[in-house]
């Protein structure tokens, strides 16, 4: 979180140290304060002088209480955007595994078109004629239309499933 090129912590820590040199600059005038002046005047001096740092302690306190606020807010915000890198992870990793799938499918495709087609090569030789070669591939059709109708019914069974339990 960087506010005008200085992350919290070092606004932090630069506050700290002006409150270190105006704490110990104070100290230096009470004590150079106190040592000038005769003994029956000094009692004035001294208590108006410590009358001073009381607002700066509570300006430490202050100062302090704001950096813990800021500082639990940036932590905050920082958890979130880390859950958001997770979740982005996953589902990055969750899409390489759905196209190592898919291309495994894809192969399995070609391995049995080729294995469909020696089959076929494979009864031409055999003598089996082209009338029962042609009621084959129309059964295979005919099969291929069920896997599709049932594939179809199956998703609108589970869209319907899904609806209904919202």
């Amino acid at each position: 979180m960087q506010r005008g090129g200085a992350t919290l912590s070092e606004v932090y820590q630069s506050a700290k140290k002006r409150h270190a040199t105006t704490s110990s600059a104070w100290n230096v005038l009470l004590r150079s304060l106190v040592g000038r002046e005769k003994r029956h005047h000094s009692d004035p001096i001294p208590l108006r002088l410590r009358r001073c740092q009381i607002p700066m302690r509570s300006l430490e306190e202050v100062n302090n209480q704001h950096y813990q606020i800021h500082y639990s807010k940036f932590r905050m915000m920082e958890a979130k955007e880390r859950a958001e890198l997770l979740g982005r992870a996953e589902l990055e990793n969750a899409n390489a595994v759905g196209e190592a799938i898919l291309s495994t499918i894809h192969g399995q495709r070609d391995r049995l078109k080729s294995a469909h087609r020696k089959a076929l090569d494979v009864l031409n030789t055999v003598g089996i004629s082209n009338s029962v070669l042609r009621l084959i591939e129309r059964r295979n059709r005919g099969d291929q239309w069920i896997k599709y109708a049932g594939k179809l019914l199956t998703i609108i069974f589970l869209i319907a499933f899904v609806l209904w339990r919202h």
